[in-house]
């Protein structure tokens, strides 16, 4: 099978999360002003992690078989978001956008890890904090811009800006992916390395759910955050009704991710990642708890640096470790399926919490309990990797 020149996927992850970016953290907010009610975002959010999950689950063994494939016909998706953005309206815009959306993350990010995981090579951690840094560098550039063209010129400039980003990070992986012969070398690194072996893991498991069921645990609780990052765009928006602030908001959070990123990664690859992961956790979860309650500009902006640039403290050498375990289970596609849906279950609780009590912060007091309880897996995860 070929793979993808490990520095092209980078410049293809800094174009597509620019593009990607441009509207994404502005989405929910939009289905808000469009409709009325923050439950209407909340629905788009569960409605499409559903979708999404159903699509991953069924067609995910094909995203890995031609993961390029899938990337290509993501534009299409893309293109309909783009459409819906300009052009949609009421019950149209909300379930369109729940399809087109759940369409466009679910033909991305299993045929994208798949290939990350194929081409990162020993060296997992630090390929892993290069690859996130590569998305942090786009999603700075994004929001900023995004947030300013919206106030001062429309979505239509947004969308007409976002499909030629798109378009270029798909040309340029393609043809990268085009010009590399069959690499099997790289890809049999996937079954290389037996369980129980010297480079395995410190017991052999009955199913590769067994090898990553903790994995899938931790995909479930980081979920919890992920969906909690949304709103509180949502929530930023509520206070300030402005889309600079939500958008300088978002590249503050990614100046922290980014900063973390290149250095977690190392400490990773040595197995000296558990203090430096485990401090960051707890103290992001706090941050979740008192960011309702600390509103004033500064204070948005401090708090939301500080939690961008804790995350990859702990998520950097989950995901990390997950590639290198889910590699040698001869399984690589039902993992990555597993964790894409692992994630989106977090996330639909999260919403069915809000939808439920009608609080605007409880997805965050539940990103702070699921932050506190990802310090066991976490514990779990470097306890293993140290037996081997």
């Amino acid at each position: 099978m070929r793979t993808v020149n490990p520095k092209i996927l980078l410049v293809h992850r800094v174009m597509n999360e620019l593009a990607d970016s441009l509207l994404k953290v502005f989405i929910p907010i939009l289905i808000y002003k469009e409709l009325g009610s923050i439950a209407y975002a909340a629905a788009y959010l569960g409605g499409y992690y559903v979708l999404q999950s159903l699509l991953n689950m069924t067609l995910g063994r094909y995203m890995t078989a031609k993961p390029i494939v899938f990337i290509l016909l993501r534009l299409i998706p893309v293109l309909a978001t783009q459409y819906l953005l300009v052009a949609g309206h009421g019950s149209l815009l909300l379930y369109g956008l729940i399809a087109s959306t759940a369409c466009a993350n679910a033909f991305y990010w299993v045929p994208l890890n798949y290939l990350f995981a194929s081409s990162a090579g020993k060296a997992v951690g630090k390929a892993t904090g290069r690859f996130r840094a590569a998305s942090v560098a786009g999603k700075i550039i994004g929001p900023g811009i995004s947030g300013i063209v919206l106030t001062y010129f429309g979505i239509e400039a947004v969308s007409t800006i976002a499909i030629a980003f798109f378009v270029v990070s798909i040309v340029v992986l393609l043809v990268s992916y085009l010009s590399t012969g069959n690499e099997a070398k790289v890809m049999s690194s996937i079954v290389e390395a037996p369980l129980g072996s010297p480079e395995g893991t410190a017991q052999q498991p009955q199913s590769p759910f067994a090898a990553i069921r903790i994995y899938l645990v931790s995909s479930v609780l980081s979920g919890f955050s992920d969906t909690a990052d949304i709103f509180w765009s949502l929530y930023v928006y509520t206070v300030s009704a402005a889309f600079i602030d939500v958008g300088f908001v978002a590249v503050f959070i990614q100046f922290g991710v980014l900063g973390a990123n290149l250095v977690i990664g190392k400490l990773t690859d040595v197995r000296k990642w558990l203090l430096p992961a485990l401090l960051p956790l707890l103290a992001y979860a706090v941050i979740w708890i008192v960011r309702p309650y600390a509103m004033a500009p500064i204070s948005v902006f401090t708090l939301s640096a500080a939690g961008g640039f804790l995350v990859p403290f702990f998520t950097i050498p989950i995901f990390a470790n997950f590639v290198t375990e889910s590699k040698q289970t001869h399984s690589l596609s039902r993992c990555l399926v597993s964790r894409e849906v692992a994630l989106k279950g977090g996330g639909t609780i999260s919403i069915a919490g809000y939808l439920a009590t009608g609080m605007i912060s409880m997805p965050f007091i539940l990103a702070g309990v699921a932050s506190l309880l990802l310090a066991v897996p976490l514990l779990r995860i470097f306890n293993r990797i140290k037996a081997v």
